[in-house]
């Protein structure tokens, strides 16, 4: 998990989408230590789409959704300079949604 350094932007500048066919713990978890976890691989795809550095996405939150085991709440934000609205990001994972998922 990546830690924002400035958590009180994260209060007004995150977005979030929910992601099917996965739960929370399988997200986070790795199967082999050597590979980056599903979590991680969301975090590169994030980076690309939003055409910043990997390390400039961080997700913050990750939780199943309660009707849903198979389907996690993902909450995100992202910066380039200086942070990105929430209707940039919302915008970019939703035209991108194919990708992501």
């Amino acid at each position: 998990m990546w830690i924002c350094k400035d958590s009180m932007l994260l209060i007004h500048l995150y977005a979030g989408f929910l992601y099917p066919g996965i739960s929370a713990e399988d997200l986070v978890s790795r199967e082999d230590p050597d590979s980056p976890s599903s979590l991680n691989q969301l975090q590169t795809e994030l980076a690309a789409l939003l055409d910043t550095q990997e390390e400039f996405v961080d997700i913050f939150n990750v939780r199943d959704v309660p009707q849903n085991e198979s389907t996690v709440d993902v909450f995100f934000s992202a910066s380039g300079s200086p942070y990105y609205r929430p209707a940039r990001l919302n915008g970019i994972v939703w035209t991108n949604r194919d990708q992501v998922e």
